[in-house]
C-alpha cells in the first residue's frame, strides 16, 4: 500500500467508534511507549490529545513517528493499525478538541 492509502471500507466504522486508540511512540531511550488514549476522526485525520507536559508530546518532538491500534470492542480480534508521522501539534486553548472527545467518550452510551 502507499504512504497515503486510505482506510479500508471494512474497517471505517473503527474509527467512527468509542473504542481507544493505542498510541505509540518512541520514547528517550529508543525503546516503544504505548498508551490508551481518546481519538478524533474528522474523515482524513486522526487527532488526539496530549499536555506538553506528558512524555509521548516530548517522544513526538523529537521523533514524530508514531503508530496507533484501534480493537473492535465487540471483536478482539478485529482491529486496524495506523503508522505514520505527526503531521502537526494544533494548540487548543479554548479547549474545544478535548471537550468535543469528552462529549464523544462520555456522553457515548
Amino acid at each position: 500500500m502507499s504512504e497515503h492509502s486510505v482506510i479500508p471500507a471494512s474497517h471505517q466504522d473503527l474509527l467512527d467508534s468509542t473504542a481507544l486508540a493505542d498510541i505509540a511512540t518512541i520514547g528517550p531511550d529508543g525503546s516503544p511507549q504505548v498508551n490508551p488514549v481518546w481519538f478524533g476522526w474528522d474523515g482524513k485525520r486522526v487527532s488526539f490529545s496530549q499536555t506538553k507536559a506528558r512524555q509521548k508530546y516530548r517522544n513526538l518532538h523529537k521523533d514524530n513517528r508514531i503508530a496507533l491500534s484501534i480493537v473492535d470492542p465487540a471483536n478482539p480480534y478485529r482491529y486496524m493499525e495506523i503508522r505514520g508521522k505527526v503531521v502537526e501539534f494544533i494548540e487548543d486553548p479554548d479547549k474545544a478538541f478535548i471537550d468535543s472527545m469528552a462529549k464523544k467518550y462520555l456522553e457515548a452510551g
